[in-house]
């Protein structure tokens, strides 16, 4: 009987690039050996083999971001991929869905309030941004057009949404930046800090789902659970450097301080500017 865990010899042509070579993946384009002219019954199985594998680097790269600070990026540094999700990959998802609820939630939110007034017509006008924008000559004022969008808010939170989502995505290389600023001894690329900053926004934003599920479905439970779920930010920020930089524990608290103030101080303008952003897009003149 041949011994099943002899490696294969067989010389095989890749179909795609005429490479020789041995093994199961072309070497110099990486395609695979495996015959797709087979019977059906052998793709459907390959299918599924390939999404259960799929599930199993998305829960591994779940319980390492979520449970494991710093494990993920450390395990990056060392070579240790495969088993993981792409780092990126797995934030896009949880940013999708957070974004999501939290525009549903804003959004249910603001349509429930009574305070103000308007005409739908104008808000449609509004948001027109073919030949009848608004002008800074209209019959509306500054605070009556905000006014519209109040009374319209699910319009408005879309794009504020939208714009939210990508900012944020773009603010994580300058956290990035930070952390090699503060780290580039014990870490010396920067690509290793960038890994770290897109798992420490993916848990964040994991915190602010459950946050936002609990707000949603159990609003009177979720005052002092949410209030528990804010103290793991910083444990676990602190916990995850200490695994990946290999420092002290008041070193990690005075860089993470220092980091935090001058990320937030940039997040902050980000918060300030996208409201204005949509609001001139929209043709408001401030």
């Amino acid at each position: 009987m041949p011994n099943k865990n002899t490696h294969n010899t067989e010389e095989y042509i890749c179909r795609n690039c005429g490479t020789k070579f041995q093994g199961n993946f072309c070497p110099q384009c990486g395609q695979s050996i495996k015959e797709f002219e087979r019977p059906f019954q052998f793709l459907i199985i390959d299918f599924l083999g390939n999404m259960f594998a799929f599930d199993t680097r998305f829960w591994k790269t779940f319980v390492a971001v979520l449970l494991k600070p710093g494990t993920l990026a450390r395990d990056y540094v060392k070579g240790h991929r495969i088993r993981y999700m792409p780092p990126f990959r797995f934030y896009i998802f949880v940013s999708f869905i957070f974004f999501f609820l939290l525009n549903i939630y804003t959004s249910q939110n603001a349509t429930n309030s009574d305070l103000l007034t308007g005409s739908e017509n104008d808000m449609i006008t509004l948001f027109d941004n073919g030949e009848e924008e608004l002008t800074q000559n209209d019959e509306y004022n500054i605070p009556e057009r905000i006014a519209l969008f109040m009374e319209h808010p699910e319009l408005f939170m879309e794009q504020l949404m939208s714009y939210y989502s990508w900012g944020m995505f773009l603010l994580m290389p300058f956290y990035g930046f930070l952390l090699w600023v503060f780290y580039r001894k014990r870490q010396r690329y920067y690509i290793t800090h960038l890994i770290m900053a897109v798992n420490q926004h993916a848990f964040i934003f994991s915190i602010f789902i459950i946050m936002l599920l609990f707000s949603m479905f159990l609003p009177g439970f979720s005052g002092s659970f949410i209030n528990y779920l804010l103290l793991l930010i910083p444990v676990y920020l602190i916990i995850g450097h200490k695994i990946l930089y290999q420092q002290r524990t008041p070193k990690i608290i005075l860089k993470l301080f220092a980091i935090s103030f001058l990320y937030f101080f940039v997040v902050l303008i980000l918060a300030v500017a996208v409201p204005v952003l949509i609001l001139v897009q929209n043709g408001l003149e401030i």
